[in-house]
């Protein structure tokens, strides 16, 4: 298990079944409304930004079919509040 934590975000590909569940679970946190925000002010860019950069270059290299639903999921919920006074006034 210590293997597995210690190199979770230094080797791109995942070892295990449990390594690939652990490297997911790194990268998903980043699609939370903390991740986006935290991910927003280091980098200096806007909530939009920060989700294309989630949906082009982060999702594919998610590893589970899993961790890839949630991360769409999580896309999906932050879409749709950043365009939502635009699709109420439709």
């Amino acid at each position: 298990m210590t293997a597995i934590i210690d190199g979770h975000d230094t080797t791109a590909e995942a070892r295990s079944l449990e390594d690939s569940i652990v490297k997911d679970a790194d990268k998903l946190w980043r699609y939370t409304p903390h991740g986006v925000t935290t991910i927003g002010k280091w980098f200096e860019i806007g909530k939009t930004e920060v989700l294309d950069i989630l949906d082009g270059h982060v999702l594919p290299k998610l590893l589970t079919k899993e961790g890839k639903w949630l991360a769409k999921s999580f896309l999906e919920v932050a879409y749709t509040e950043l365009n939502a006074a635009t699709l109420i006034k439709q």
